[in-house]
């Protein structure tokens, strides 16, 4: 036996050869085979030939992509399936683990809410090929605001930092400077809106708001120049005080250095002890009376507890 094909891109599988009477052969190209077989005995020698006898088409594959591959929660991704090779006509199938999505489009959109793999298998009609591609979903961060207070006066009052875990975000709001301050003397006067914005390694990105009262005090004069008027001591002290005025007092607040209101009380005297202040630090009371023109007037001093 004599085996001969044209063209002659074929590889003998298992053993066999040209010589062999059932050669096993694999086909290395597409396109149409011409096949030659020579039998020769004692007798003599034949040869038949079948032109373009065997038609080996292209073998079939498809590549999965996904754009983007990573995520965050709540967006899309463009899922893609490129096939090659075999008739041209191809019908897809897409389903995914975990379990939920379908489709027959080639090019689908896809919404995750977890990482998911998504599996495409192609028919030509004759052969099939399979591929897959991942989506990873990154969760949004977790935005924790601190302890931003919740009403100002707009005169008289320093800035407050404001504060948000984690850090390295970006604020915007009315009286809100580029690093974060908030300044009641150049917000808006009622609610000020604050948007704190923060986007991860991932660009995953998202917000936490809040707002704080900006008090109108403008009609509220403060005493500069007769703030002897006003006595507190000890200053600096453990946490208590005695505060005194030659006039009787309404009410008097307390705020620490971040802007925030500890303390609130109303005294209608001329004199009042004051505690229960344990925290380190820099604090401003205001002391609120009426002065002979029955006017609104505030004194402002500022304490130390050590």
């Amino acid at each position: 036996w004599l085996w001969a094909f044209t063209p002659s891109t074929v590889t003998y599988m298992n053993g066999t050869t040209s010589a062999t009477q059932n050669p096993e052969v694999a086909f290395d190209m597409a396109g149409y085979y011409t096949v030659e077989l020579t039998a020769t005995n004692t007798a003599g020698s034949d040869t038949e030939t079948k032109t373009d006898y065997i038609n080996v088409a292209d073998g079939m594959t498809v590549l999965a992509t996904a754009s983007p591959e990573d995520i965050c929660t709540g967006d899309w991704s463009q899922l893609n399936a490129a096939p090659s090779g075999g008739t041209g006509t191809y019908t897809y199938s897409w389903t995914s683990v975990p379990a939920g999505f379908t489709s027959t489009l080639q090019n689908p959109v896809v919404f995750p809410l977890v990482n998911t793999t998504y599996h495409v298998e192609v028919d030509d009609g004759g052969q099939l090929a399979n591929d897959e591609v991942s989506v990873t979903v990154n969760p949004l961060p977790v935005i924790t605001l601190g302890d931003w207070p919740d009403m100002l006066c707009n005169v008289g009052v320093p800035p407050v930092q404001l504060t948000a875990i984690p850090a390295g975000g970006t604020y915007i709001g009315p009286g809100v400077s580029i690093t974060g301050m908030f300044i009641s003397s150049i917000a808006n006067l009622g609610w000020n809106v604050i948007t704190y914005t923060y986007e991860d390694t991932h660009g995953c990105e998202n917000s936490a708001r809040d707002s704080i009262y900006v008090d109108d005090c403008v009609g509220i004069s403060e005493i500069k120049g007769d703030e002897s008027a006003v006595n507190l001591y000890p200053n600096p002290s453990m946490g208590s005080f005695m505060l005194e005025s030659e006039q009787e007092m309404e009410r008097i607040e307390i705020i620490d250095q971040s802007g925030k209101m500890v303390m609130m009380r109303k005294i209608n005297s001329k004199s009042t002890p004051i505690s229960a202040l344990r925290a380190k630090g820099f604090y401003f009371i205001r002391i609120y009376f009426k002065n002979q023109n029955a006017l609104p007037t505030v004194v402002t001093k500022e304490f130390v507890i050590k």
